[in-house]
């Protein structure tokens, strides 16, 4: 688990990398989750999951801000901006995936390496 924990950590930096390619200034938001958050969010609704790769430290939720014509820094989480960010993390590995494709709920900040 320690090398698949590494190796998408190291993917991680890859992404944060780009975001200024793509005009996007990104802040760190979830990467750790224990049982009892995950139980919290199953309550509150704001997880349909029992378990949440966040718990195996195999999932990464960022903040994306846009800045707006006036240089405010704006949160988004449009899949317009943020797609290209999806895209790019798909491309680095056959397991990333994306939250963005998801339909129920579309869950842009959310990128995750799936475990072997």
């Amino acid at each position: 688990m320690v090398e698949q924990q590494a190796a998408f950590l190291a993917d991680v930096a890859k992404l944060i990398q780009q975001a200024d390619k793509f005009d996007l200034v990104v802040t760190a938001g979830e990467l750790h989750r224990t049982q009892y958050q995950q139980d919290f969010y199953q309550k509150t609704g704001a997880s349909k999951v029992d378990r949440s790769i966040h718990q195996d430290r195999m999932a990464i939720d960022l903040n994306f801000f846009k800045r707006d014509a006036s240089g405010k820094l704006n949160l988004t989480y449009k899949v317009d901006d943020t797609k290209a960010m999806g895209d790019f993390w798909e491309s680095l590995n056959p397991l990333n995936k994306w939250g963005g494709r998801w339909k129920d709920p579309v869950d842009t900040p959310h990128f995750q390496r799936n475990l072997l």
